[in-house]
């Protein structure tokens, strides 16, 4: 996580999911670190699932890592063409 955030990443978000530590029940724990802003469609969000087999069972491992917004370097290119677009 911190060599995410060190790279540029804004955040990082991991949720680990099943018989952790040989428990008999299974369990979720999930570490945070930095802004995840997953209900906002202008956050740059990538996003992994993988699943690893151990000896005890199946466990489950989910990985956000937040770089940022988009949108804002959008925004930043449509006024430049509108204001071509009225000078013709």
């Amino acid at each position: 996580m911190t060599t995410a955030l060190r790279m540029g990443a804004e955040g990082v978000k991991i949720t680990i999911s099943g018989r952790l530590n040989g428990a008999e029940i299974a369990r979720t724990e999930t570490f945070k670190e930095g802004r995840i802003p997953l209900h906002t469609l202008r956050a740059d969000i990538d996003y992994a699932l993988a699943t690893a087999i151990t000896t005890y069972g199946c466990i489950g491992v989910k990985v956000w890592i937040c770089k940022g917004e988009i949108l804002n370097h959008i925004e930043r290119q449509i006024p430049k063409n509108k204001e071509m677009a009225h000078a013709s």
